[in-house]
């Protein structure tokens, strides 16, 4: 008897995975649960192609809450233009231009 060894490699190695495939858990050959290759079911994130509401700054002299509409600050607050126009209504609210709230904050 002769002590060759098989230098073949084994038939069960994993196969090239495809990238729509992957191994996990599934129905195999009798029916059964087993280790085989899936579907990838890895979901991908879609782009929000929603057009985002413009904002506006405005300043406030006080803090004031207001239903349907929102909070306000004393200061600079970033609005959408829809609660400007009604923010705007009030006496103690102005708009803000982009160079003064730059200067408040620095930049």
């Amino acid at each position: 008897m002769s002590n060759k060894t098989n230098s073949k490699k084994s038939s069960t190695s994993n196969p090239k995975l495809s990238p729509s495939l992957k191994p996990g858990i599934g129905p195999v050959n009798d029916g059964a649960l087993g280790s085989t290759l899936v579907e990838d079911t890895k979901r991908i994130a879609k782009a929000d192609d929603r057009p985002k509401p413009e904002k506006v700054a405005i300043h406030s002299t006080k803090n004031v809450s207001w239903d349907g509409v929102g909070n306000v600050s004393k200061g600079y607050n970033i609005v959408t233009q829809a609660q400007a126009d009604k923010w705007l209504t009030r006496s103690h609210i102005r708009m803000a231009t982009p160079q003064e709230v730059a200067q408040e904050f620095g930049k």
